[in-house]
């Protein structure tokens, strides 16, 4: 802590007494927040007007650090001069200033006459036609990072600040600093499941539909829902010559829009298709590349484009654009409007290729057989160039005729012998559909293979004059997990993080009943405490689970056991739980093929729960030893509850928290699930041997580190 006094302190009893009924009073309100979903700037707001509670000063402002860029917001102010707070606007560059060396150093800074200091920025650090005689800037810390920074401006009494009203604003700025990350948290759990949401859907649509009109409609309708903006437009790109005309477009006067084609390379659209990449121009009327044609056409003041290339293999068919998308952002807008364009590239490359296969295939009927399989050659060659999915074609008795390279990978076929439909996909709905031979097309779900290679495919059919049905298979399993996903982020926002702000809640009003010692006022501090802890080990579970539902990617290199053990061991998560714990590990073992961050996290896992479910005065044991001569093994055991039999086969499943939980445990069920697929994706096992009553002891075996070892 940094900062300037030389008056009187109160005494050491009237401080403490002070500080503790302010301190309540401080918890009390902001109980209030931890237990209501509410908008950031409202929290803001609301926590900036407790600062008169703590120090009588002319205002007090709350500036939102963003770390990436080094830039701060203004989120609230208050006081009597508030109006002289300076207004820092998003993504506003600024210099440095004593908001920031907070930031940084994450310590609390006060100071009488601040404009002598050389870190000072008026435009941050002043108010604006006033006098600055103090400042007192207070870091707001959660999980380990600067969420923002409290500035209280001109103390009256004195220009100096009291030890105490800083270790209350301290004690705010980081109770204030978990309400926002709380309220940020809950913002972005329902932004990212709307987002998810909307190309689900649009996936469902591009797969099911026939219609792409209808289809690229749809897509643009959720690009602007996701994205904002007041316009949006899929162009194509005409084979003959060049030129890029729209295909569909939103807005009332869409209808002119599509008369209109750009030539090759014209506009922003024109350079996304020729350059094959995304981009997000923030000033379109000055950049080199825009055309205001069509904004002048329609009517529409274009101030910033969106747009992604519709890229199919190496080269790309067309471009959607987004008008006017709001501020911020970037990196997260180029993602999803890319996302959105890979389908729109995929209904079209279908809707194309399936139209000039139809048109192939649809010989006459009274055509004789010679002709008909010479046909095959042409049409052949039609199913070969759909890569996007694949592609089977079967004759009137169900027997497999040909399969294009998408559909060999996707149904795992191998040479050139093709096995009957039935043993190949044993799925009665895909049976039933195959059967019926409607006139029109239709669809099937279903799932190929076994787990944990098991795909959920979708099953398109097509009937043919000469009787032929030809079969389209799209690949949901990415769809699906974004579906999973999803329904993790709605769990997680309505369930798990309600639990440990009730509890903050009714441990805040607890002290708030009626007089409390001295001591059970530190013990309630000291459970809201554990249960903030317990708060933010959640958040840090579910954003690990997105990332194993996402897909892992390692970076394998080898690591030291007995380093990882040392490291674990030395953690602030064990250290705190101040237990008995010994290492056993030889001194000739070679190093694994691990990613080291993710091995840290099992084992810190496996340590956490054996500290969990056993008394606090029993050992834990790690040892690591050389399995086989190709294999290492790491153990964890405790002398804890145990598992019972019944519930072995269960204890690695998502959400599994078992029949018997510790007092102590805040988690959902998560813990053992995300060490099982950290350990599958590194190609390991993991074993355990439990007794109940007696303790468990839970084993990962790994692959020793082989030179040419990479990622996976």
């Amino acid at each position: 802590m940094t900062y300037t006094h030389d008056r009187h302190q109160p005494g050491r009893a009237e401080s403490e007494l002070l500080a503790l009924t302010l301190r309540i009073a401080v918890l009390e309100d902001l109980s209030h927040l931890l237990g209501r979903q509410i908008p950031i700037n409202d929290a803001c707001q609301y926590i900036t007007n407790l600062i008169p509670t703590i120090v009588d000063a002319e205002a007090a402002a709350i500036l939102l650090f963003d770390a990436e860029s080094a830039t701060f917001t203004t989120a609230a102010k208050a006081g009597d001069r508030a109006n002289a707070v300076n207004s820092l606007a998003p993504g506003m560059i600024a210099p440095d200033s004593i908001a920031h060396w907070v930031a940084k150093q994450e310590e609390p800074l006060a100071m009488a006459f601040p404009t002598n200091d050389h870190r000072f920025s008026p435009g941050i650090d002043g108010l604006e036609g006033r006098t600055l005689r103090s400042l007192a800037c207070i870091p707001m810390l959660a999980q380990d990072k600067t969420v923002g920074v409290i500035q209280v401006f001109n103390r009256r009494e004195s220009p100096l600040f009291l030890d105490s009203e800083i270790d209350l604003l301290s004690a705010l700025a980081n109770q204030a600093a978990l309400v926002i990350e709380n309220a940020r948290l809950i913002e972005t759990l329902a932004e990212k499941d709307r987002q998810l949401s909307s190309l689900v859907e649009v996936a469902t649509k591009v797969a099911s539909s026939l219609d792409l009109r209808t289809v690229l409609v749809e897509i643009l309708n959720a690009a602007v829902s996701v994205l904002g903006g007041n316009a949006a437009s899929i162009l194509l790109v005409d084979k003959q010559s060049g030129q890029l005309f729209f295909e569909a477009a939103l807005g009332d006067r869409g209808l002119l829009v599509e008369r209109y084609n750009l030539p090759p390379g014209r506009g922003i659209a024109g350079w996304v298709v020729k350059e094959r990449s995304p981009v997000y121009v923030r000033n379109a009327p000055e950049d080199p590349r825009f055309d205001a044609t069509v904004g002048h056409l329609v009517g529409l003041e274009v101030h910033s484009v969106l747009a992604a290339p519709l890229n199919v293999r190496d080269e790309s068919i067309g471009v959607i654009e987004v008008l006017n998308p709001p501020e911020g952002g970037e990196t997260e807008k180029l993602t999803l409007i890319s996302a959105f364009a890979d389908h729109a590239a995929l209904a079209v490359n279908n809707a194309r290729l399936l139209e000039e296969a139809r048109s192939q295939l649809a010989a006459p009927a009274q055509a004789e057989v010679a002709d008909d399989l010479a046909k095959e050659t042409e049409w052949s060659a039609s199913l070969e160039q759909i890569t996007m999915d694949g592609i089977i074609l079967v004759d009137s008795n169900g027997h497999l005729l040909r399969a294009n390279p998408a559909a060999r990978e996707l149904l795992q076929l191998r040479g050139d012998a093709l096995p009957s439909l039935k043993s190949l996909i044993p799925d009665a709905a895909f049976a039933a559909a195959l059967a019926a031979q409607p006139e029109g097309p239709h669809s099937v779900e279903l799932g190929f293979g076994t787990p944990p290679n098991r795909r959920h495919l979708q099953a398109r059919f097509y009937q043919f004059p000469n009787r032929r049905t030809l079969i389209a298979f799209s690949d949901f399993t990415s769809m699906r997990t974004l579906e999973q996903v999803g329904d993790d982020l709605r769990l997680f926002a309505s369930k798990a993080l309600l639990t440990p702000l009730s509890a903050i809640k009714q441990t805040a009003d607890a002290l708030l009943s009626g007089a409390k010692t001295p001591a059970e006022t530190t013990s309630l501090l000291r459970l809201i405490s554990q249960e903030c802890d317990g708060l933010l080990q959640l958040v840090d579970s579910m954003g690990r689970l997105t990332e194993v539902e996402a897909g892992l990617k390692l970076s394998l290199q080898p690591v030291s056991l007995d380093d990882l053990i040392r490291k674990a061991l030395a953690s602030d998560l064990i250290t705190r739980a101040q237990r008995n714990i010994s290492s056993q590990v030889p001194p000739d073992l070679p190093p694994v093929a691990a990613d080291p961050e993710k091995l840290l996290q099992v084992l810190l896992a496996l340590l956490s729960n054996a500290i969990r479910y056993s008394p606090p005065e029993s050992p834990v044991t790690v040892e690591a030893k050389r399995h086989s001569p190709r294999t290492l093994s790491l153990s964890v055991s405790d002398q804890g509850i145990g598992i019972p039999d019944s519930e072995m086969p269960l204890i690695f499943n998502k959400y599994y928290a078992g029949s018997t939980p510790s007092p102590s445990d805040k988690g959902i069920g998560l813990g053992l699930y995300l060490v099982k697929q950290l350990v599958d994706a590194h190609r390991g096992e993991i074993q355990v041997n439990s007794q109940p009553g007696k303790g468990s002891t839970f084993t990962i075996i790994l692959p020793i580190h082989q030179e040419g070892s990479s990622a996976y």
